[in-house]
């Protein structure tokens, strides 16, 4: 049933206030709250201590710097390792600019937008199939870029400088 009345306004409910506490009651609160917190510290320590003693030893079996286990420690958290999974559509965009921007000179690239703009249309018209191709493609350009240990300039430097050796060797028959 409808009414032609105007609409009650709704009123927030009075909020209902903390229990007053007295200064005893909220030191015994501080203080339980810091014994939790020094607890967990403790844990945390302890669990440090063993990482580093552990890393002590894997230095001295491998004969490496300790800080070369912490930098793999670091490089192999989920954190590092997450990807966000390829959307048929992502997938789509990632093939059109490929084919679009490889008629261009190197280090130029046509803009997003333009490419967005001219293959909202096409996109649609692809089949299921298409896309799930295309998205296998996506896929395969991903695990093949570099990823991994070498993350610092210094180290992909040396990966250029050994790989433009390697080919210069093979160029001159060596």
């Amino acid at each position: 049933m409808v009414s032609s009345a105007a609409p009650h306004l709704q009123r927030p409910k009075p909020r209902k206030e903390a229990p007053k506490l007295s200064t005893v009651e909220r030191k015994l609160n501080a203080e339980k709250a810091w014994k939790k917190e020094e607890v967990m510290q403790d844990d945390v320590d302890e669990l440090l201590d063993h990482l580093n003693k552990k890393i002590k030893e894997l230095s001295a079996k491998h004969s490496k710097k300790e800080d070369y286990f912490l930098t793999r420690l670091h490089l192999t958290s989920k954190a590092d390792k997450q990807t966000r999974k390829e959307s048929p559509y992502n997938a789509y965009l990632h093939a059109l600019a490929e084919k679009e921007n490889g008629d261009l000179p190197p280090g130029s690239k046509s803009p997003l937008m333009s490419l967005v703009q001219s293959g909202a249309k096409k996109y649609c018209e692809l089949t299921k199939e298409e896309k799930e191709v295309l998205v296998k493609e996506l896929e395969t350009y991903r695990e093949g870029k570099e990823k991994g240990f070498r993350v610092t300039t210094k180290a992909r430097a040396q990966v250029v400088q050994h790989t433009r050796q390697i080919v210069t060797e093979m160029v001159s028959g060596h």
